[in-house]
């Protein structure tokens, strides 16, 4: 793949800089973040996983993976996940926002 098809190309764009920088956890979210936003749900979840391997501690790398887990219906796990995002991050408004829309997304599964 050319250097110019990689900029033109986010996905890819991010997987050759998580190659050349494999610690970068911001690099971890905006390639979860671009899978998810593409519906590569299966490969998001484990680059969040990867990424919460990396660096532990990192609460927007929690969020992003309970996100995934919305996505992918697994109520349980993203629960989980956004609790450690809650514990991890000072500012917990986006983990609370997330909390809201799991909550509504598990109301209307349990009414159907």
């Amino acid at each position: 793949m050319t250097a110019a098809h990689r900029w033109n190309d986010p996905l890819a764009f991010y997987e050759a800089s998580l190659r050349e920088q494999p610690g970068s956890i911001r690099l971890y979210i905006l390639l979860g973040e671009e899978l998810l936003r593409q519906g590569k749900l299966d490969r998001a979840a484990a680059v969040m996983a990867e990424a919460r391997r990396v660096e532990p501690g990192y609460g927007p790398a929690w969020l992003l993976a309970g996100r995934v887990e919305m996505e992918r219906g697994n109520w349980s796990a993203a629960g989980q996940f956004l609790d450690e995002a809650q514990r991890l991050m000072p500012n917990p408004m986006a983990v609370m926002s997330a909390r809201e829309e799991l909550e509504e997304r598990e109301n209307r599964k349990s009414r159907r």
